[in-house]
């Protein structure tokens, strides 16, 4: 019978900044809607989250 071959934990990355800033300006468009400052810092705050995880999986797609 075959021995399982051993298991290594897979190496963890640390995050990107990129991924905090977008979580950061979704946390500001989430405030600015109930806070009903305005519809338009809401799409801004939310479209420049948006840019800025598209932005982080590129660079980590390209990454080794």
């Amino acid at each position: 019978m075959q021995r399982l071959p051993e298991l290594k934990p897979t190496p963890l990355r640390p995050r990107h900044p990129l991924v905090y800033g977008a979580g950061f300006f979704l946390f500001v468009a989430l405030l600015s809607f109930i806070g009903r400052i305005g519809m338009l810092w809401v799409l801004l705050a939310a479209t420049l989250a948006i840019v800025m995880a598209i932005g982080a999986i590129a660079i980590a797609v390209r990454a080794r």
